[in-house]
């Protein structure tokens, strides 16, 4: 038991230094675009850029000129703010499938799969008449997460993994109404179906992001500097 626990720490690390990979690349980059495009419209002395400084109103009123004078610029500023959203999205998504590719790979996966069973045995065998009666997936989904929530034996890690998948995995198309049907079977085995199709996190969209991000910078410098 405390093996597991143990691996599982070492997983949780290695999960935030992926996340924290993306977060200080991708925000450092953002700030130092979103200071770099307020130093280009202050050093523009335009009339409509006169009014952006006049206050709030002023500037929402300066934006779409600041579209057509400096496009880069403005591109470069309301685009920073956007990357940033991105970055803090992916990094949390990122650093769950990590975990989640670490964890297979270190063969831990039958542990959450057996918690996933303990979950879907007790919101089942309770007979509960709200889950039997709506055979609803949207609620049986609820009801899981709940489970994962009020679990003290699982780690933070386990627990996130565990609401990532439940999250993400389509029940819609089970036909819960069907006789002599193993309902607990088929969510464990979309579930297992789910991570072997997302076994091997990918940089690619992050790359791609910071890519256009340092581009669009470069752009704004050579097109809008004064």
């Amino acid at each position: 038991m405390n093996n597991i626990v143990a691996r599982f720490g070492k997983i949780a690390a290695k999960s935030f230094l992926a996340w924290l990979r993306v977060i200080v690349g991708g925000g450092l980059l953002s700030i130092i675009c979103f200071i770099v495009s307020i130093v280009l419209i202050s050093n523009n002395s335009g009339p409509g850029f006169a009014g952006a400084r006049a206050g709030i109103v002023g500037a929402l009123m300066a934006i779409p000129y600041l579209f057509v004078v400096e496009f880069w610029t403005a591109l470069l500023l309301f685009g920073s703010v956007g990357a940033m959203v991105f970055y803090t999205s992916f990094a949390s998504s990122y650093g769950v499938q990590k975990a989640i590719q670490l964890t297979w790979n270190n063969k831990l996966g039958d542990v959450l799969m057996a918690k996933l069973e303990r979950y879907l045995s007790s919101i089942f065998d309770k007979k509960n008449e709200e889950i039997v009666g709506a055979q609803d997936a949207t609620l049986i989904k609820r009801n899981l997460v709940e489970e994962v929530k009020n679990d003290n034996e699982s780690s933070s890690i386990q627990k996130r993994i565990l609401q990532y998948l439940l999250k993400r995995v389509k029940l819609d198309n089970i036909d819960f109404a069907k006789k002599d049907f193993n309902v607990k079977a088929i969510i464990i085995q979309k579930a297992k179906d789910f991570i072997a199709e997302k076994m091997e996190p990918t940089m690619q969209p992050f790359w791609i992001v910071l890519a256009i991000h340092f581009a669009v910078l470069v752009l704004a410098l050579i097109y809008d500097h004064q």
